[in-house]
């Protein structure tokens, strides 16, 4: 008895945010599926919503032995569940998401199926089965497809060509550390790395222009690109100093996901902008 298919889209049918879920089934053909509920978790096994059925979304059809990997026959079913979600589970969903290397988001269904099935001591035996399925939302669908219809706005995907310029490589070794620091959330790192980026970058090119490779103008531009971002990644080492300051004094200070985030984003636009420079430069 297994799950072997799953597919997932926003339920569009619904006045709060909902993902639907197609499921494909197989269990004995002597069993009759009856009753399918469960629980949508993540993958530690926090509870984000419940999983209801459709009604009169069910389909059943008989598989031979040859078509599966069980020695006696089975039957199958198609069934589609929703899960409806709230807005903290919405934000515990972009958390998970977050904290992923590609941004993907894993689901963990877990279901509880009712089936009946002939006896010889009795006319019918109902059983309860528990099944579990991990299911994967791919980032880009999220972003284009789900966010939208959940209520959690659209998504501008920014894609950034990778070039294999060797000069470069330590910066995305920085890149990565910056991301996996923000996905732990350890806002210190982040800045940390951010900085060693542009300080190793701001280094390449003023050795550039020492060899001629590229001219006053090209170095006037970058300056201005660095001078901001070198701005940036410095915040969180100028907070205490902010605090001690009298226009200051009342507020709160700190460095949040968001400053993290588009810090990251800076750094991947500087390393780029770097990576242009570098192609055109002097032969």
């Amino acid at each position: 008895m297994r799950i072997t298919e799953c597919k997932s889209e926003p339920y569009k049918n619904s006045i709060t945010p909902a993902i639907k879920f197609e499921l494909k089934i197989e269990y004995p053909r002597d069993h009759a599926l009856i009753f399918v509920s469960g629980f949508l978790k993540d993958l530690r096994g926090n509870l984000i919503g419940n999983l209801e059925q459709i009604p009169q979304s069910w389909e059943y059809f008989e598989i031979s032995s040859r078509d599966t990997e069980f020695s006696s026959d089975y039957s199958s079913c198609k069934l589609e569940l929703i899960s409806r979600l709230d807005w903290k589970a919405l934000d515990h969903l972009e958390n998970i998401r977050s904290r992923h290397e590609s941004k993907d988001l894993e689901l963990e269904l877990e279901l509880g199926l009712g089936l009946i099935r002939s006896s010889t001591s009795k006319l019918l035996e109902l059983m309860w089965v528990k099944l579990t399925y991990i299911h994967v939302i791919k980032s880009n669908d999220w972003a284009l497809k789900y966010a939208p219809e959940l209520g959690l706005g659209k998504y501008h995907l920014l894609e950034i060509p990778i070039e294999p310029i060797p000069a470069l490589q330590r910066a995305w070794e920085y890149l990565e550390k910056a991301e996996r620091a923000f996905r732990d959330w350890d806002d210190k790192s982040v800045f940390a790395n951010c900085r060693e980026i542009g300080t190793l970058l701001n280094n390449l090119i003023d050795d550039l222009v020492k060899q001629s490779k590229l001219d006053k103008f090209q170095k006037e531009k970058w300056n201005r690109a660095y001078a901001g971002f070198s701005h940036q990644a410095s915040l969180d080492l100028h907070i205490e100093d902010l605090r001690q300051s009298q226009e200051y004094r009342s507020l709160e200070l700190k460095v949040d996901r968001r400053d993290c985030e588009q810090l990251i984003m800076r750094a991947k636009l500087l390393i780029k902008y770097a990576s242009e420079l570098i192609r055109c430069q002097r032969l």
